[in-house]
């Protein structure tokens, strides 16, 4: 990747009712921070990267489903990833 991209995070909580902890880019409160991770927790994670300021703007957005497990996050998601590009 060239120098100058932007990359950001967005990853919320699918609870009952409960969404958090909350990240987005505009929204890194440090309560939402500190939550510690635990088994079974399960989280939408949508990272993404634009290209650098000064050029024609891309962004490429990937997102899917997560658990927590013992091993570490395990995708839930069964489609196979691919980058669909679209026209202007």
């Amino acid at each position: 990747m060239g120098s100058g991209h932007i990359v950001k995070l967005t990853l919320h909580g699918r609870g009952a009712g409960d969404d958090g902890p909350i990240i987005t880019n505009s929204s890194r409160n440090a309560r939402d921070l500190e939550v510690a991770l635990q088994e079974n927790m399960v989280f939408v994670i949508k990272p993404s990267v634009e290209t650098a300021p000064g050029g024609t703007k891309s962004i490429c957005t990937w997102g899917d489903t997560v658990v927590v497990t013992r091993e570490g996050g395990k995708r839930l998601g069964t489609l196979p990833h691919d980058l669909a590009i679209s026209g202007r």
